[in-house]
């Protein structure tokens, strides 16, 4: 199985921008990791990149210590969850305001 490398991370961080946070929290990171990583970045003054790519690798170091039991298969998370959220948006800007 392919891994997700530094490098990958940052990319789909930026690739991402805002909606990496959605994408944090749809692979269940903490909300207080997600608002502990986001203060110490604006207060170091990162870029919204950083910001992002740092929520991801926490993800990642979440995943390869947990149980078995408690980890989030980040595929199935991914394209049930984030994906599904980006169907749903474009159905409703679709759709437009009248609907």
């Amino acid at each position: 199985m392919p891994t997700l490398n530094t490098a990958s991370l940052s990319n789909l961080a930026a690739a991402l921008g805002p909606d990496g946070l959605k994408l944090a929290m749809c692979l269940n990171v903490p909300t207080t990791a997600l608002i502990t990583i986001q203060l110490q970045g604006l207060e170091t003054g990162w870029v919204l990149d950083s910001i992002i790519s740092n929520m991801l690798f926490y993800w990642k170091l979440m995943r390869r210590t947990a149980k078995d039991r408690d980890k989030v298969d980040y595929d199935e998370q991914l394209f049930l969850n984030f994906i599904t959220y980006y169907v749903l948006c474009g159905f409703v800007v679709q759709r437009g305001p009248d609907w």
